[in-house]
């Protein structure tokens, strides 16, 4: 089975110092105030809670696998996403939001920490027979580094079997505290409502600060269905909010997140009206595969296949999208819509064909990195467009100083904000986790984002340059024709990783075996062991037709 850190110090520092002002400036008009308590604490909070009236509710929504090009507020002209389009006309709608990472582990614990995954470290997966702790290049933070000499006191890590089946995932380190954690202990009730239990699964943290954290158990149990429903995820919380306002403490305000995953293959589909209808069966992750290994061996693409992938990601969408309508109607029957502040979002998106593949994991392209984010504020109606460039991991900052709870405190624990630091994308991508019929590719992919290009790299020297202004599908590599614009975006990375601290160690959860890597095989996060090319490539990653990755 396969699963899928120039220029100087001072540039840095002089941007820590502006960000640092910009925190005091936000803090004047907010409510919140500095403790000097949490600094000194092992606990990364001060021990205290702020109670009050009228504080806002936040509801964060994750659509997973949602690529922002398939809804209709994005541009896209087949009727998908009614609601959300709606919802998105009294919204701020961010078009240029860029995930930290291609899957949703990473992705996540950016979205709940504000960090990157270099510096949360929650970002690959190992196969292997022994304790991923137990190698010295997977405690190096680079999956890349070469293996220390042997001693009597460090022996040699084992060489990676293909045949050993335990597969490890990391478990987000307690020093990492989450926006839930931040919101529990100014007072907040929080409670999460989750669909994708392999992934968010309570054994790599992520549940940590959530009083609540609700998983339908049939799927918790991996038996016998892949993924819930949006409409198993609306409902308990639904109800849950039933109870909220009925308590004695209901002027409390509450944070809630809800993960949907209906858009994740398998896709939940079916006709819809307006959609035009698949040609071929429901596609699980299987033929997915398949078709990629297909094409990467250079058998013809088959256009039939990606048609029906393609019209089953729309269903899927509207499928959502209707669910997802009903729970916003309900919020207002319940008269607790125009006092919320509703954020949508997608942890990535999904490859539906471009650059000949199917999925997300493996890709760095803007279908997969490029995701929607719509935020309602309270008591606002009119509708607006955002252009800048903002990042998975600038959310909780965004979400604290909305709500007034942005001071000292709260910028220390989620450091980064819009136009504070390069976008950035990471991809760690050992060669056990490449998708079948891709070559070997044991390094880290990373794209940075400036302005109007796209730079995507390996700490081995491989690159390609991308204007996404003038090619936004990404078939035309300009590295050659602007290598000086390459070396800029490259710098800024560089620089802006040694500003920060690296989490270099992997903290494995625990292996998974059974059920579990069952229903991690299922949803397409394993595959199949197949014969590959383990000599090393000169492309990472196969070129499209016309050049793109």
């Amino acid at each position: 089975m396969r699963m899928m850190r120039g220029r100087a110090i001072g540039i840095i520092a002089a941007i820590a110092l502006v960000a640092a002002a910009v925190g005091l400036a936000v803090r004047g008009w907010t409510s919140g105030e500095s403790s000097g308590a949490g600094a000194q604490s092992a606990s990364p909070f001060p021990d205290r809670i702020e109670t009050g009236a009228n504080r806002t509710s936040v509801l964060l929504i994750v659509l997973d696998t949602l690529r922002a090009d398939r809804l209709g507020c994005y541009g896209y002209p087949l009727p998908t996403s009614p609601n959300i389009d709606a919802l998105a006309e009294e919204s701020v709608r961010f078009t240029r939001a860029i995930s930290t990472a291609p899957w949703t582990l990473p992705a996540h614990a950016s979205l709940f920490t504000g960090l990157f995954p270099f510096e949360h470290g929650v970002h690959r997966v190992q196969r292997t027979a022994e304790h991923p702790g137990d190698s010295p290049a997977e405690n190096s933070g680079d999956p890349t580094a070469p293996q220390p000499e042997a001693s009597a006191s460090a022996p040699a890590a084992p060489a990676f079997d293909p045949n050993v089946r335990s597969v490890f995932l990391p478990e987000m380190d307690a020093q990492h505290a989450t926006l839930a954690e931040f919101l529990l202990k100014r007072g907040y009730r929080t409670a999460a409502f989750i669909a994708n239990a392999a992934m968010l699964d309570r054994r790599f943290r992520l549940d940590a600060g959530f009083e609540q954290y609700v998983i339908p158990r049939t799927y918790e149990l991996h038996e016998p269905r892949l993924k819930p429903p949006a409409s198993e995820i609306v409902a308990p919380y639904l109800a849950w909010l039933d109870v909220r306002q009925r308590e004695r403490d209901a002027e409390r305000p509450n944070f809630v997140f809800l993960n949907f995953m209906d858009t994740h293959v398998p896709f939940r589909s079916g006709p819809r009206p307006g959609l035009p209808e698949a040609p071929l069966r429901p596609i699980g992750h299987k033929r997915m595969y398949e078709e990629v290994d297909r094409m990467q061996r250079g058998q013809p693409l088959s256009d039939r296949f990606f048609e029906s992938f393609s019209r089953q990601y729309d269903q899927a969408v509207a499928n959502l999208d209707e669910d997802v309508g009903r729970m916003f109607a309900a919020m207002r029957e319940k008269g607790c819509w125009d006092d919320w502040m509703i954020i949508v979002l997608a942890d990535h998106g999904e490859c539906l064909g471009e650059h000949s593949y199917a999925g997300h994991v493996a890709s760095m392209h803007e279908p997969v990195l490029r995701v929607p984010l719509i935020v309602k504020y309270p008591r606002r109606r009119a509708g607006s467009v955002d252009d800048r460039l903002i990042s998975l991991a600038d959310v909780p900052r965004l979400i604290t100083a909305a709500i007034g709870e942005m001071d000292m405190e709260a910028s220390r624990v989620f450091p980064h904000a819009i136009g504070s630091h390069p976008v950035v994308a990471e991809n760690y991508y050992p060669a056990e986790q490449r998708p079948a019929g891709y070559p070997a590719a044991n390094t880290i992919f990373r794209a940075v984002y400036q302005d109007d290009f796209k730079l995507v790299f390996t700490p081995t020297g491989w690159r390609q340059l991308y204007n996404l202004r003038d090619d936004a599908s990404e078939l035309r590599d300009r590295s050659e024709e602007f290598p000086d614009v390459c070396d800029r975006l490259k710098d800024s990375w560089t620089a802006f990783e040694r500003s920060r601290p690296t989490f270099a160690g992997f903290r494995p959860a625990a292996g998974t075996s059974g059920a579990k890597r069952n229903q991690l095989h299922g949803l397409g996060y394993l595959q199949d062991d197949q014969p590959g090319d383990d000599h090393p490539e000169t492309q990472p990653f196969p070129r499209a037709p016309a050049g793109g990755i």
